[in-house]
């Protein structure tokens, strides 16, 4: 079961990136949470080594490594890139939300 979903356009800058900095393929794209509570959950990617506690998973062409213990909270959700004139960047986006 695929727990996230990767834009076309979000997987075609996390390749790029990747191949710009040099990262290996003993990395993939993490994806996690930080923080819980009044504030709520902060969203965070990051390249790393896939840990034996993660799950692994291949989501368009991407490989995708996140702690099963935050499948929970990241289930439904999108990763999208933005190139506009004011707003550049990765966001997430739940389709529960939507």
């Amino acid at each position: 079961m695929k727990i996230i979903d990767i834009t076309d356009k979000a997987a075609k800058e996390i390749k790029d990136l990747m191949d710009k900095k040099s990262i290996g393929p003993e990395y993939s794209l993490r994806v996690g949470i930080r923080g819980q509570g009044c504030a709520g959950v902060r969203h965070f990617l990051a390249f790393d080594k896939p840990k034996s506690s993660d799950d692994i998973s291949e989501i368009n062409g991407v490989q995708v490594v996140f702690d099963k213990k935050q499948a929970l909270y990241l289930a439904g959700y999108r990763i999208d890139y933005e190139d506009g004139e004011e707003e550049r960047g990765f966001f997430f986006s739940n389709e529960k939300d939507l």
